[in-house]
């Protein structure tokens, strides 16, 4: 429809397989109750060994925005009887890379592939789950503290936060 298309920003004559499109498609699924799980990949241009952050985040941008576009039409579509609330109140989303990025520059001015990574984790069960841990905000403060502190060393292989900060400012604040 065309309320479907402008949520999810799908233009006409879009490619079938854009991120949009399959987030559009997954929401669908969802307040049809056409499936109790779905499984996605959104296309994109996150293998960036070739490219520095700025080439990294625009790859990555059409997925990014597909998912937020989920959560938001999720969280505004009401679930059908005889559930109550939102659709996103019943649905737990997961995003995540099966690798992540090293914390400094290669050669080409590229990241290579890291065995840590990152997730997103939206929808049901979240915020309880959240308001019986210590709050984000002190864990992730700890965690910067202890980074800081370990990476700080010359012969440390990976960059304090400090470091990655100042190199990815321009990034971070424009």
């Amino acid at each position: 429809s065309a309320a479907i298309r402008k949520r999810y920003g799908i233009e006409s004559g879009s490619d079938i397989k854009s991120a949009a499109v399959t987030a559009a498609f997954v929401a669908q699924a969802i307040k049809n109750n056409l499936a109790q799980y779905l499984s996605v990949v959104f296309p994109g241009g996150g293998d960036s060994h070739f490219s520095g952050n700025k080439g990294h985040a625009a790859g990555l941008y059409g997925a990014v925005a597909a998912i937020a576009a989920l959560i938001d039409d999720l969280s505004t579509s009401p679930a059908a009887a005889p559930l109550t609330g939102s659709w996103l109140d019943h649905t737990t989303i997961l995003a995540f890379s099966e690798f992540a990025r090293t914390p400094m520059f290669n050669a080409y001015g590229g990241r290579d592939h890291h065995l840590t990574s990152s997730c997103l984790l939206a929808g049901a069960g979240i915020v309880g789950l959240a308001s019986a841990l210590v709050p984000p905000a002190i864990v992730i403060a700890l965690m910067l503290v202890v980074w800081q502190i370990a990476c700080s060393s010359p012969t440390a292989s990976l960059p304090p936060p400090s470091q990655v900060w100042n190199e990815a400012y321009d990034l971070i604040a424009h």
